[in-house]
């Protein structure tokens, strides 16, 4: 009889010691994955999706083309396999990419789709974007209902993905490509890269991509006030944006006076 009972009791923890580690490997692989190790491990260059910047139309035009690359979207830190590889950032001007935050989580939430921290749905069930703009301007945002760092993408800017890398290797290694003139950047960067064809490939898969911005926006003007409160609130993602369109405008610079010399 004791025997048998000893039978049981090291078949439970046999099993218990299973499903830890079924677990702990879970949680392993979905930060692999997350950080992209897990798709290819040496590829030719690294795409970097911040969230509302064109990213997704891009994503899916870089498929189009032949080179191998890993995204990395709401992803941190950036893993050790982008040490000298070309970072290709998705970049929109801050102003505007907080408005179309605003937007594209409201109208998600709205319908229930991926909405899952309370406190994002919660604001947007008592908050109008009137009410956000004055909890930032009142400075009282750490409290507020209304506080915009609620909303999912509104914190996770350039600066969260590339905080653990210094100006220097910024300045050599990213470019930026803005959702306002994303074919010419495109071409652009791709041409520094010497990758002139594959830059076509993605400028050609780009004109036959639908984009989902035809869904019903919220806010489509700011007043002038809201558009001053804004800029004071994103001082600092405005001024890495500049960062990263100013070291993009410097490399093309550089190529296109060596091109010009050869």
């Amino acid at each position: 009889m004791l025997c048998r009972e000893m039978k049981k009791y090291v078949v439970v923890v046999l099993l218990l010691v299973i499903a830890l580690e079924l677990v702990s490997c879970s949680g392993k692989d979905k930060e692999r994955l997350c950080n992209g190790r897990l798709i290819k491990k040496n590829p030719s260059f690294i795409f970097v999706h911040v969230g509302k910047t064109g990213g997704g139309s891009l994503q899916s035009a870089l498929r189009r083309q032949p080179l191998s690359h890993n995204r990395y979207h709401v992803c941190q830190p950036l893993p050790a396999e982008v040490v000298g590889k070309p970072l290709l950032v998705s970049v929109r001007h801050p102003v505007s990419r907080s408005l179309s935050v605003w937007n594209w989580r409201r109208y998600k939430c709205g319908k229930g789709l991926n909405c899952a921290h309370q406190d994002e749905i919660d604001l947007f069930k008592g908050c109008s974007f009137s009410d956000m703009i004055d909890a930032i301007a009142h400075n009282v945002t750490a409290s507020s209902l209304c506080s915009p760092h609620s909303i999912n993408h509104w914190d996770t800017d350039f600066r969260w993905y590339f905080e653990n890398l210094d100006e220097e290797y910024i300045a050599q290694h990213v470019w930026a490509i803005d959702q306002a003139s994303m074919s010419r950047d495109v071409v652009d960067v791709f041409n520094a890269l010497s990758w002139s064809s594959e830059g076509k490939a993605v400028v050609q898969a780009l004109k036959t991509l639908h984009s989902h911005s035809s869904y019903e926006k919220d806010v489509t003007n700011l007043t002038s006030w809201q558009r001053t409160v804004l800029t004071d609130e994103l001082s600092e993602e405005i001024a890495f944006y500049n960062l990263l369109k100013n070291v993009t405008r410097a490399k093309l610079q550089g190529f296109q006076d060596f091109a010009g010399g050869v």
